[in-house]
């Protein structure tokens, strides 16, 4: 669906206005849904969805447009305003397959073309980084926590380096976003947000600032110390994860 927009006016009670609504040009993508072997896939449903829709579009309830796959894997979306879309398709979805996602820019009055390839495995990444102070000396013994599920720790080594692999590179459908959170006495926690782009293992760097000292005991329902457990302030961000 095009949406029309027109110049914002203001209107009086005793007043006519006359606006003039515009269509801008739209566009469409033209793919292939395949196997990993290159083999046609037909007969499924095919999804796009836009990155970021106009306010217009939202307050319409603008639905994601769908097709079926042709006997060639073919399909076609037509009628696209211009914007950045993601391909999605629910096939194998029970037998564990999934679709590797990629980003579809689409110009008004142009048309994209694109194949869509269905794998047999979910695809992984690893996400490796180094933690140094404010002088950018590493960090030894910081506390690293990602919020995958479940939440994975690690503990920097003498380099101050750090690795979590085997990490899904998609989420809910859409390339990962990961939350990489640093944490060590002395020093303020260091958050930071790590988009995966293109499947590939990013590298990340991590600098601590001295920070507050915070204090506190452990008890249990009936106000007794309790020993040995660690404990971990976590930033907010971090608190429903895992």
């Amino acid at each position: 669906m095009t949406v029309a927009v027109s110049p914002t006016v203001t209107v009086a009670s005793t007043e006519k206005v006359k606006v003039t609504l515009s269509f801008p040009k739209t566009g469409r993508i033209v793919g292939k849904l395949v196997d990993e072997k290159g083999n046609p896939i037909a007969g499924e449903f095919v999804s796009v969805w836009r990155e970021k829709p106009v306010w217009e579009e939202r307050s319409l309830s603008y639905d994601s447009p769908n097709a079926v796959t042709s006997s060639d894997g073919s399909f076609v979306f037509e009628n696209l305003p211009e914007g950045t879309y993601t391909i999605f398709t629910s096939f194998g979805v029970t037998s564990g397959l999934v679709t590797t996602w990629q980003n579809v820019y689409v110009r008004g009055g142009e048309t994209a073309k694109v194949t869509v390839t269905v794998r047999s495995e979910m695809p992984t990444v690893s996400i490796a980084g180094e933690v140094i102070d404010n002088s950018g000396k590493p960090v030894f013994g910081a506390t690293v926590l990602i919020n995958s599920e479940p939440m994975l720790r690690a503990v920097t080594d003498e380099n101050g380096r750090f690795s979590f692999s085997e990490l899904p590179a998609f989420q809910f459908g859409r390339p990962a976003t990961y939350s990489v959170t640093v944490m060590k006495p002395g020093f303020a926690s260091r958050s930071e947000t790590v988009k995966i782009e293109d499947g590939k293992s990013p590298e990340v760097r991590l600098m601590l600032e001295p920070g507050a000292l915070i204090e506190g005991q452990l008890v249990d329902e009936k106000g007794e110390p309790v020993g040995g457990m660690p404990v971990y302030a976590v930033p907010e961000e971090l608190a429903c994860a895992g």
